[in-house]
C-alpha cells in the first residue's frame, strides 16, 4: 500500500537534487522523436531502414508499430479518471521499456539464432509501448501549463530534433547506439525535473491555464472527425518516403528532415507571435497545400521534385504532431477531464496512420517495381482520399478553431454605491491619460485578470496585450498588477 508513496518520495528527492533553474527542460519531449529517428531511420544504428520491408529490423519495426497504437489506447483507458503523469511508476517504467527495447535491437545481429526471436519480441514490445507512454506523460505535463507556454513549447520542442540530427549521424556507430539507448532515459529525467518544478513552484512556467468556463459535454463527433482526419493525413505523409526509395535526393535525407521540421516550426511560432491563439483549423488548412504538393511531386522521377516532396512531407509530419497535441489539450480543458484520455486517442490516430502509410506505400512501390501498377495512379488516389478527408474538418469546435468565447461585458466589482468600480477606473484613466484600449486592459487588470484572459476577452494578440500593459504601468508609475490594485483601493478610500 505504501510502495507508490515511497516511489513518489524517492523521485521527488531525486528531482530536487538535479533541479536547475531553466525552462529548457520542457523541450525534452522532442527527444522521443530524436530516439525514433535514430532507431528506424539512420543507417548509423542499423544497415536496414524500417521503411524498407526487408531484413530483421523491418520485422521488429512492424511489431513495434502495431503495439504503439494499442499502447496509446491502453493509456487513454488508464487515464480516464486520473492523469498518467501523476503516476510516478510510469515515469520509471516507460523509459526503461524503451531503453531495453533499444538495447535488444542493438544486440540482435550480434546474438545467435537461439536468442534472436526473444530479442526481437522484447525489442518490439519495448520500442512500441515505452515511447507511447512517454508521449502521453509529456502531454499530461504540458496540460498543467498556461496556454502561452504550451503553444510555444510544443513547437519549440521539435528544435531538439534539429540539433540532435546535426550531431548524431556523424558520431561513430558505437557512440550513436549509446546515445539512442540513453535518449528515453534523458527525456524521462527532464520530464521529472519539469514536473517537480511545477509542483513545488520553483520554476517560472508554473502558471496553470484558466478554467473559468463550465465543463462541456464530450464532442464525440468532433473527436471522431479529428481522429480520422489525422489518421488519413498522417498515412498519406508516411506513404511518400516509401515511394521514393529508388531515387536519390538532392540533399541528404537528414537535411530534408531538418528543413521540413524548420518549416513547420516557423509556421506555428509565427501564428503564436502574431495572433492571440493558434487557430488549428487555419494551421491545418494552410499545411494541407504542402501535403498535396508533396504527393504531386512524388509522381515525378526527378530528384529535385522528390527532394522537395520529402521536405514538404516532413513538414506535415511535424505539423500534425503539433496540431494533435494542442487540440487534445484544449479539448481536455474544455470538458474538464484528464488529457491522458484524449491524447491517447490522438496518438493512436497518428501512429495508426504511420503504420498504414508505410505498409501501403511499400506495397504499392513493390507493385510499381514489377510494373503492375504506377506511382502516378497511386498519387492520384491519395489526392482523392485527402480531398474527401477534408470534409471531416469539424465545424464550430472551439478547441479546433481556437476562437475564444463570446466577448463578455466587463464585470463590476462590489464597491461603494456612490462610487462604482467603473467610475473609479475612469477617474484614474482620465488622470493618467490612458487611451481607449488601455482603459479596457486597465479595467481587466484591476479585476485581477491574467494576460491570457485579457487576450481572449478583448481579442488581442499576445504582443499587443503586453505592450498595453507596459504602457499602463509606465503611465501610472507602477511595476505590477498588485501595485495597480493597491492604487485603485487608495483611490476608492478617498
Amino acid at each position: 500500500m505504501n510502495e507508490p508513496r515511497k516511489t513518489e518520495a524517492m523521485l521527488a528527492r531525486f528531482a530536487a537534487l538535479i533541479e536547475p533553474r531553466f525552462p529548457v527542460r520542457l523541450l525534452g519531449f522532442g527527444l522521443v522523436y530524436v530516439w525514433s529517428s535514430c532507431i528506424w531511420e539512420l543507417s548509423i544504428f542499423s544497415p536496414v531502414r524500417a521503411s524498407e520491408p526487408t531484413g530483421y529490423l523491418f520485422d521488429i519495426w512492424l511489431l513495434s508499430a502495431f503495439l504503439t497504437p494499442v499502447a496509446c489506447i491502453a493509456c487513454a483507458l488508464a487515464g480516464r479518471k486520473r492523469e498518467l503523469i501523476d503516476r510516478p511508476s510510469l515515469i520509471v517504467a516507460s523509459p526503461l521499456l524503451a531503453t531495453i527495447g533499444t538495447l535488444c535491437i542493438a544486440l540482435y545481429p550480434l546474438s545467435g539464432e537461439t536468442f534472436q526471436p526473444i530479442l526481437g519480441i522484447a525489442a518490439g514490445i519495448g520500442t512500441g509501448v515505452g515511447p507511447a507512454i512517454i508521449v502521453v506523460l509529456w502531454v499530461g505535463l504540458y496540460a498543467k501549463l498556461d496556454t502561452d507556454t504550451v503553444e510555444t513549447v510544443v513547437p519549440a520542442s521539435f528544435f531538439v530534433i534539429i540539433v540532435c540530427m546535426l550531431v548524431i549521424p556523424y558520431l561513430p556507430a558505437v557512440a550513436a547506439v549509446a546515445v539512442a539507448v540513453l535518449l528515453p532515459l534523458v527525456s524521462a529525467v527532464l520530464l521529472l525535473m519539469s514536473k517537480h518544478g511545477i509542483e513545488t513552484g520553483t520554476a517560472d512556467f508554473r502558471e496553470a491555464a484558466e478554467t473559468d468556463e463550465d465543463a462541456k459535454p464530450y464532442p464525440l463527433s468532433s473527436i471522431a472527425r479529428i481522429f480520422l482526419l489525422i489518421l488519413v493525413a498522417y498515412a498519406i505523409s508516411c506513404t511518400i518516403p516509401s515511394l521514393q526509395q529508388d531515387i536519390e535526393l538532392v540533399v541528404p535525407p537528414v537535411a530534408a528532415n531538418i528543413i521540413g521540421i524548420l518549416f513547420a516550426i516557423a509556421v506555428s511560432l509565427a501564428i503564436v507571435l502574431f495572433s492571440s491563439r493558434i487557430d488549428l483549423d487555419a494551421y491545418f488548412r494552410w499545411m494541407s497545400t504542402p501535403l498535396i504538393l508533396s504527393v504531386v511531386l512524388t509522381a515525378f522521377s526527378d530528384p529535385l521534385a522528390i527532394t522537395v516532396a520529402s521536405i514538404l512531407a516532413n513538414a506535415m509530419f511535424t505539423s500534425l504532431e503539433i496540431i494533435m497535441i494542442l487540440y487534445f489539450i484544449r479539448l481536455a480543458r474544455k470538458v474538464h477531464r484528464p488529457v491522458s484520455l484524449f491524447i491517447g486517442i490522438g496518438a493512436c490516430a497518428t501512429y495508426s496512420g504511420l503504420l498504414i502509410g508505410y505498409l501501403l506505400g511499400a506495397e504499392w512501390a513493390a507493385l510499381a517495381a514489377r510494373q503492375t501498377a504506377s506511382v502516378e495512379l497511386y498519387c492520384l488516389v491519395l489526392i482523392g482520399v485527402f480531398a474527401f478527408a477534408m470534409l471531416l474538418v469539424p465545424r464550430n469546435d472551439p478547441a479546433w478553431s481556437g476562437m475564444p468565447p463570446a466577448k463578455p461585458a466587463l464585470e463590476e466589482a462590489p464597491s461603494d454605491p456612490q462610487r462604482s468600480f467603473v467610475s473609479i477606473c475612469d477617474e484614474i484613466a482620465e488622470q493618467y491619460a490612458l487611451s481607449k484600449r488601455e482603459i479596457d486592459v486597465f479595467r481587466l487588470l484591476a479585476q485581477g485578470r491574467s494576460q491570457p484572459y485579457i487576450r481572449d476577452t478583448l481579442f488581442l494578440s499576445k504582443n499587443t496585450v503586453s505592450t498595453h500593459i507596459r504602457h499602463i504601468y509606465r503611465k501610472l508609475d507602477i511595476h505590477s498588477k498588485e501595485e495597480l490594485i493597491d492604487l485603485l483601493q487608495k483611490d476608492a478610500e478617498r
